[in-house]
């Protein structure tokens, strides 16, 4: 599995409501490392390459900065959240899993914009009711109309998070609602299921099925954390095991390795200086774990913490340090 040296540059994804969901981390309830859970041994898929936009903010660095040239080729997740609109959301997603299909890429997305989004705390935001969730939802759905294979990540943190919030049966029928919505078409799923340091993985296997993972392909661990790789493998196939005694057979998952490459101090989820980009974003076969993906965009800080300004939405320096340039 390789991981990115120092002389690959630096991507970002734009907005920083989606650099802060890694913080909300703090209040997970910890349950530590699933430990006797045989992990894969997954075959890359052949032929096929996941999609870098050439509109992302290190493809707009390396216009004057060679540093990020390397970075701006590594494929990366287009968060949609609150700057889309019901109005606006179609064409967005059209207009993305379009140039992936004229490059023959795989494009992947991730749905942020649930209501109560982060249960009030750092990353507040998302729509002020279900209805208009659900036309949002429906929105998204028209822009992948006609588009070849494409990822869609759904609500990083809501479901590890709906106790916390105000209305959680209302939350989960939400997002099984949008997995139904989104099953028309080839989108292949995955629903958020936090990562190997918040949930047990019985309580998150439940919260998946009422959440509609029977329509999807599965769920997606570590999205803007810092997990080790193979303690979210365990956790996946726990999860998936779980499930399994549900009813749900065969779940899949991919992982968020773009912070994950070196260990961090426990409760430190800010732009935490240790932290480094881990193994490339890759798809494969054979097994439950469908790839790794680089979900959330290295140099996108998660809030003015550990050096990061205040309201920049792509942060150089931090960017370098996750590649190790500082070392």
């Amino acid at each position: 599995m390789a991981t990115v040296g120092v002389t690959v540059g630096v991507v970002i994804v734009v907005f920083v409501i989606v650099a802060v969901a890694g913080v909300s981390r703090l209040f997970g309830l910890g349950f530590g490392v699933v430990e006797d859970v045989a992990e894969p041994e997954p075959t890359p898929r052949a032929g096929v390459s996941l999609y870098a936009a050439t509109d992302s903010n290190a493809a707009r660095a390396a216009q004057t900065d060679a540093r990020f040239e390397g970075l701006a080729a590594i494929p990366q997740a287009r968060w949609l959240s609150d700057w889309t609109t019901v109005d606006n959301v179609e064409q967005a997603v059209a207009d993305y899993v379009g140039a992936a299909s004229a490059v023959a890429e795989i494009p992947a997305l991730v749905l942020y914009k649930i209501p109560d989004r982060d249960c009030g705390l750092y990353a507040a935001g998302g729509l002020a009711d279900a209805d208009e969730y659900v036309s949002w939802v429906d929105a998204v759905v028209r822009g992948l109309s006609g588009a070849g294979e494409v990822i869609v990540i759904v609500e990083p943190d809501a479901l590890a998070m709906a106790s916390q919030c105000e209305d959680e049966e209302g939350r989960e029928a939400l997002i099984a609602d949008a997995v139904h919505r989104l099953s028309s078409t080839s989108a292949t799923i995955y629903i958020d299921a936090g990562h190997s340091d918040w949930l047990d993985p019985d309580e998150m296997a439940r919260r998946l099925m009422r959440a509609g993972v029977a329509e999807a392909q599965g769920f997606s661990t570590n999205v803007s954390n810092f997990q080790n790789t193979d303690d979210e493998i365990r956790y996946a196939e726990a999860v998936r095991a779980a499930l399994e005694s549900l009813g749900v057979s065969d779940a899949h998952y991919v992982i968020d390795t773009s912070r994950n490459g070196s260990p961090v101090p426990a409760g430190d989820v800010c732009n935490p200086p240790d932290a480094r980009v881990g193994d490339l974003p890759q798809l494969f076969t054979g097994t439950a774990l469908d790839g790794f993906l680089w979900v959330k965009a290295p140099g996108e800080p998660d809030g003015p913490c550990n050096g990061a300004p205040i309201g920049q939405f792509f942060w150089p320096e931090g960017a370098l340090q996750l590649l190790g340039f500082y070392d």
